[in-house]
């Protein structure tokens, strides 16, 4: 009876320790917050977001394609791997400007010779072609392992990227 009482105690004991507010001063003003084992001493995340306007651009090669499929059907399609010359991107992330210009290409394709108007489009790029590749074949394994799925191939006489003219976009602060 008495080696019961005394972990009972030592478990409320140590809940109590572990469930105590902690005072935390932000900026001046006090916030409590509950204080976990796991959580002490860890900094919360910071994620920076990419503001487009004032970033710095380079031009360079990029290789992409795109999948698109529809829900409810069961045809997925993929372009080719195409190179693209002086494809704008940000200095410090890699970031494509007006990626979704290149989904909208091959969307607009798709609905104009196919008749296929509710797509969802994905364009995957890098600047490396192995790296890209390698993504490349898990997706062609992925969709044509997938019983019912039947894969299209669009090749890159049928369809290929365009750049977007940037200096349409010069003026909005590119």
């Amino acid at each position: 009876m008495m080696k019961r009482l005394i972990i009972l105690l030592l478990v409320l004991f140590s809940f109590n320790l572990y469930s105590q507010a902690q005072v935390v001063s932000t900026n001046d003003s006090v916030q409590t917050a509950k204080s976990t084992k796991k959580q002490r001493g860890k900094q919360p995340k910071q994620v920076e977001k990419v503001n487009t306007k004032k970033t710095e651009w380079y031009s360079t090669t990029v290789y992409m394609y795109a999948v698109s499929s529809e829900f409810g059907d069961t045809t997925v399609y993929m372009t080719d791997i195409v190179a693209l010359d002086s494809i704008k991107l940000t200095k410090k992330y890699d970031y494509l400007a007006f990626r979704s210009d290149f989904s909208i290409q091959f969307k607009q394709y798709l609905a104009d010779n196919y008749g296929k108007n509710l797509q969802t489009v994905a364009v995957f790029f890098d600047k490396d072609r192995k790296k890209l590749t390698k993504k490349y074949s898990k997706l062609l394994k992925r969709y044509n392992s997938e019983d019912g799925n039947s894969l299209k191939i669009i090749t890159q006489d049928q369809f290929v990227f365009k750049a977007p003219d940037y200096n349409l976009y010069l003026d909005s602060g590119l």
